[in-house]
């Protein structure tokens, strides 16, 4: 994964071209798609950006799911425990 700064950078060179380019767009001297496509790199380094800040948060997904997996062992285990307790105490 890249660092957060160097997508923010990436976002804000991209988002600057685009803006020049609806300027020549709004004159007639851009082409439509051009800035489409910019649009679309933005959007995808957005999500990136996303993507990027919850692993530095939470970590990568092996790591939450190999955490998530253990605590639904834990929650089943729990309730194996209980449910022999209550049956031995009714016994």
């Amino acid at each position: 994964m890249r660092p957060i700064d160097e997508i923010k950078n990436d976002i804000t060179e991209l988002t600057e071209r685009r803006t020049h380019l609806w300027r020549e767009l709004a004159s007639g001297e851009s082409d439509a798609e051009m800035v489409a496509q910019l649009t679309e790199q933005i959007d995808e380094l957005w999500n990136e950006l996303r993507a990027t800040r919850v692993v530095a948060v939470h970590g990568s997904p092996d790591i939450i799911r190999r955490r998530a997996d253990r605590e639904r062992r834990i929650e089943i285990e729990l309730d194996r425990n209980t449910a022999a307790g209550v049956a031995a105490k009714a016994a």
